[in-house]
C-alpha cells in the first residue's frame, strides 16, 4: 500500500490483562503497525513517507522497491550470509498438547475488530480456535471465516495477534522466527516489532521493525524498518525480495538484527538488506535505542493486501515453529 497519510492495520493494544492503546500507522507498501478501532484505543496521527536511508538489499524508501531500490535509497542486491547471532535470552519452541495455549508468562493478546485503522475484516480474539499449539511444535494463528461468504458484504472474520508487550523485550540483538505463513486473496500474516515505549512517546517515535510480512500469494518477503521524522511523521525503508515459491508451501527463517546503527534483515540465514543510520535524513531520527517487543498475527483485508475474493480460503493458518530472542555478546 502506499500514499500519504494511510493507516495501517496494526493497532497497539496492549494484552487483555492491561489498560489497551492502539496507535495508528501508516503503511507502506510493506508494512506498519496500527491500532484498532475500538473504544479502548487512544490513536496516534497518521504520518506521511519518504524514506532517504541507504539500504543494501531490494530495499526501497517509498515502500514499493523489488530488486532495487527506487526513491532515494540505493540498495543492491546481497546473498552473503547473516553473521552468527548472539547470546540467547528468550526462545519459546511451542511444545504442547494439541489445543493448548501459549504461553501465558510469555505471550499476550490484542483483542478487538473495527477495522485497525486499515479497513481489516478480521475481530482478534484469544480464542484457542485462532491462537493455539498443534501438538506438533507449532504455534497455529488461524484466521477464521465465521460467517458469511469470503469476499461478499456479509463476511465476518476471527483471527489472533500475540505479543510479548511487558513480558519479553529487546534493546539490541536478533529477532528470529520460523514460520509458514499463510496465504490466499487478502491474507496478511506478519511477524514484526514495537517499541515498549509505545504507550508513552507513540508510533512512529517507538520505531517498528517488520521481521516477515507476506500478502495475498505469499510471492514476496517484505521487510520494513519504520521510524519518526522531526515532525513526528513516518518515514520507512523496505526491502522486498521476491519468492521462486510462495513462502507459505514451506517453513523459513525469518530475521531481524538490530542496534544503535542499523538494522539488518534476513531470510533463511542470507541478509536480503541493510538500512543504515547514516544514512538517513538529517530530519530523520532513529529509534531503535530502547526496548522492543515481539507480535504475531494473521490480518485479513485492509490496504496492503487488498480485499478478499471468492478464492480467499476460510481457514488460513500461520504456522510458527519458534521464536528466538538474542542479545550482542
Amino acid at each position: 500500500m502506499t500514499g500519504e497519510a494511510t493507516p495501517s492495520r496494526r493497532a497497539v493494544v496492549t494484552s487483555a490483562v492491561r489498560a489497551a492503546a492502539a496507535l495508528p500507522v501508516i503503511l507502506g507498501t510493506a508494512a506498519c503497525s496500527e491500532p484498532a478501532d475500538t473504544s479502548s484505543t487512544t490513536p496516534s496521527a497518521p504520518s506521511t513517507s519518504t524514506g532517504s536511508s541507504t539500504s543494501t538489499g531490494s530495499a526501497t524508501s517509498s515502500g514499493s522497491a523489488t530488486s532495487s531500490a527506487t526513491g532515494t535509497g540505493s540498495p543492491s542486491r546481497t546473498a552473503a550470509p547473516l553473521p552468527p547471532a548472539g547470546e540467547l535470552v528468550w526462545s519459546d519452541d511451542f511444545d504442547g498438547p494439541a489445543g493448548t495455549l501459549p504461553n501465558r508468562a510469555d505471550w499476550a493478546y490484542d483483542l478487538g475488530g473495527g477495522g485497525w485503522g486499515n479497513a481489516e475484516l478480521q475481530t482478534y480474539t484469544d480464542d484457542p480456535a485462532n491462537a493455539s499449539l498443534d501438538g506438533k511444535g507449532h504455534l497455529a494463528i488461524t484466521a477464521r471465516l465465521v460467517s458469511g461468504t469470503a469476499g461478499a458484504a456479509d463476511q465476518r472474520w476471527t483471527s489472533a495477534r500475540l505479543t510479548t508487550f511487558g513480558l519479553r523485550t529487546l534493546t539490541a540483538g536478533r529477532v528470529e522466527v520460523r514460520a509458514r505463513v499463510a496465504s490466499g486473496a487478502g491474507i496478511w500474516p506478519a511477524a514484526w516489532t514495537l517499541g515498549q515505549d509505545i504507550q508513552t512517546v507513540g508510533w512512529p517515535a517507538c520505531g517498528e521493525i517488520d521481521v516477515i510480512e507476506a500478502v495475498n500469494d505469499a510471492g514476496e518477503c517484505l521487510q520494513t524498518v519504520h521510524g519518526p521524522d522531526a515532525a513526528g511523521q513516518r518515514w520507512y525503508e523496505t526491502i522486498t525480495t521476491p519468492q521462486p515459491e510462495p513462502l507459505s508451501a514451506d517453513f523459513h527463517t525469518f530475521a531481524a538484527d538490530w542496534n544503535g546503527d542499523r538494522v539488518t534483515f534476513a531470510l533463511d540465514g542470507a541478509i536480503t538488506g541493510t538500512v543504515e543510520k547514516s544514512a538517513l535524513a538529517p530530519d530523520r531520527r532513529w529509534p531503535f535505542d530502547s526496548p522492543q517487543y515481539l507480535l504475531l498475527n494473521v490480518a485479513v483485508g485492509g490496504q496492503l493486501p487488498g480485499p478478499t475474493d471468492a478464492s480467499t480460503p476460510p481457514v488460513a493458518t500461520m504456522l510458527v515453529d519458534w521464536v528466538r530472542l538474542f542479545r550482542p555478546r
